[in-house]
């Protein structure tokens, strides 16, 4: 299992540090790139997504970082096509913390967009955790 993420880390994830986009957080794209290969993690009867981010989506004319998302905001992504078929799938949010000098209010406002996100996106539940440290044993 070790091997085939780090594979697929190589292959999908580093050339995007290298990219022009590097700085933003595309989490909408990030999500319907993972709709596009479920097939490979669904046949696990538990599939699990863990995103590790401070969930401010910045691009798709999105800043979370200056401006905290509304119901207007979901109802574009909406619209706009941004809320892939992630049923089943059990989301979890790390790290989704006040960052960038945003206030509290601003930050559960965030929560509450991925969660709904979540909930449109046919997800089977949504997890949003503020813990920003990880240990591995």
């Amino acid at each position: 299992a070790e091997k085939h993420w780090i594979e697929c880390w190589d292959r999908n994830v580093v050339p995007l540090t290298r990219s022009a986009k590097a700085q933003r957080t595309d989490l909408f794209g990030f999500m319907r790139f993972v709709s596009t290969q479920k097939s490979e993690f669904v046949r696990h009867p538990c599939p699990v997504l863990i995103l590790f981010t401070d969930g401010q989506q910045v691009g798709d004319g999105y800043n979370m970082e200056r401006r905290p998302p509304s119901q207007a905001d979901m109802e574009r992504a909406e619209k706009c096509d941004m809320v892939p078929n992630l049923r089943d799938v059990r989301l979890q949010f790390v790290g989704v913390t006040p960052t960038h000098g945003i206030d509290n209010g601003h930050w559960r406002k965030i929560q509450a967009f991925w969660k709904e996100y979540g909930r449109t996106a046919g997800v089977k539940s949504v997890s949003v955790s503020s813990e920003r440290t990880i240990s591995i044993r």
